[in-house]
């Protein structure tokens, strides 16, 4: 059935029936079907659809009593990774990256061996790029700490393996705008293996109509935040689901050969590594910026992308934003040797 024929008859029968619209809060119709997929696709027991992949961390860190705590991330993100945590009133540390631009298990295990009142680890896949998840997870678990996966931008991104789900306690994907499988404007999801965590995440966030039908509650708990994805958004995302990973797929391979491009550049010192990425964007390191605007000009790749200064790192943004007193500072040799010469490339689409 196409993705339009879905949307009418949803929109047919939500109006005509309203235990049609009551059935969708229990997390039934598209958003079940969308959930399939995602634990499919992960090798997940559970997958949850939430509202957006900014709120899904939140609402981690509310479900496992995180609210106040220490909470170490990478510098290299999104605002929304912390955004939450911020909210929740949350310290924040960062640890350094690696080769990868993602959080080091190495620098991850440093911080956690001098600092005890840090409770979770948020790794973020930069870029779209995939972090050493296997190796932070075995540091995480040798300090029990929880290991949770900001992958908003790295849905379709190769790990090596199918059962992800093993080596995290849940990831957060996004559906939102720019992204290759997308729910028309926002949307999210939260991946994990851990049941009792599900359940908690339901409680939290989920109408309870879904309440009782996954845990069995007998009485109406109306007090859950609406966290619920929008059925129209779940039959958008789930319609564009297999599409969008062969899109990324596309996306690695014109990505891998514009590295090579630059790689040749005498202006560009690092590509880093990004085999396995989605390629949301494609960061390098430049190290004469005159010269790189030049030798681009004059690439095979200037007429089909273009280049942009990459995002600037989480401690700065946040000090700017009048932030500072929610840092715990560390030192973060790796980042620093980034300073002003972190570019993306983009396709032009």
């Amino acid at each position: 059935m196409s993705m339009f024929k879905q949307i009418e008859e949803y929109l047919t029968e939500a109006a005509a029936d309203d235990d049609y619209a009551r059935s969708h809060w229990a997390g039934n119709g598209a958003v079940a079907k969308l959930e399939k997929k995602l634990c499919l696709h992960y090798g997940a027991r559970h997958a949850l659809c939430v509202d957006s992949a900014t709120n899904g961390l939140m609402y981690l860190l509310l479900a496992t009593g995180l609210k106040r705590r220490e909470i170490l991330t990478s510098p290299l993100g999104f605002g929304g990774t912390v955004a939450g945590a911020l909210t929740l009133d949350c310290k924040i540390h960062f640890a350094d990256i690696d080769e990868t631009l993602n959080v080091s298990p190495e620098s991850s295990r440093k911080i956690l061996e001098r600092n005890k009142s840090i409770r979770a680890v948020i790794a973020v896949d930069y870029a779209g790029n995939p972090h050493r998840m296997e190796a932070l997870h075995k540091v995480c678990q040798d300090y029990g700490v929880w290991h949770f996966v900001d992958a908003a931008q790295s849905l379709g991104a190769n790990y090596g393996r199918s059962d992800l789900a093993q080596f995290n306690d849940a990831m957060v994907l996004s559906f939102g705008a720019g992204k290759l499988i997308s729910a028309g404007g926002e949307g999210g999801a939260i991946i994990t293996d851990n049941t009792e965590l599900y359940n908690k995440l339901v409680s939290i966030c989920q109408h309870s109509h879904r309440q009782e039908r996954d845990l069995g509650i007998g009485m109406s708990h109306e007090f859950a935040l609406n966290g619920r994805m929008h059925p129209l958004a779940a039959i958008l995302a789930s319609a564009s689901f297999e599409k969008g990973l062969a899109k990324v797929s596309e996306r690695r391979s014109f990505f891998l050969g514009a590295l090579q491009t630059l790689a040749a550049f005498k202006s560009v010192s690092t590509t880093f590594s990004q085999t396995n990425s989605t390629f949301y964007s494609c960061p390098f390191l430049v190290n004469d910026v005159g010269l790189f605007k030049e030798e681009f000009t004059h690439s095979s790749i200037s007429s089909c992308s273009y280049y942009t200064l990459a995002s600037m790192p989480l401690p700065l943004l946040m000090e700017m934003s009048g932030l500072k007193r929610r840092i715990k500072s560390s030192a973060c040799p790796e980042l620093c040797k980034l300073k002003n010469n972190l570019y993306s490339l983009h396709k032009i689409r």
